[in-house]
């Protein structure tokens, strides 16, 4: 995972993907993903019953 500057910002982009992956998305590293405690990405825990991963968006 890159690191980012402070004060950068970013922007994601929510994109379905047919089964529950981390490739290409944005929280993908090395360890273990906890975003989607916060920010669920696997179809049994979203209300939209969709999987997804965040992609950045290049301004």
């Amino acid at each position: 995972m890159k690191e980012l500057k402070v004060g950068e910002r970013v922007v994601l982009d929510i994109v379905v993907t047919k089964t529950v992956t981390c490739a290409g998305c944005f929280f993908n590293g090395k360890g273990a993903c906890e975003v989607w405690r916060q920010y669920p990405c696997a179809r049994e825990q979203r209300s939209d019953r969709k999987n997804v991963i965040f992609k950045e968006v290049k301004e």
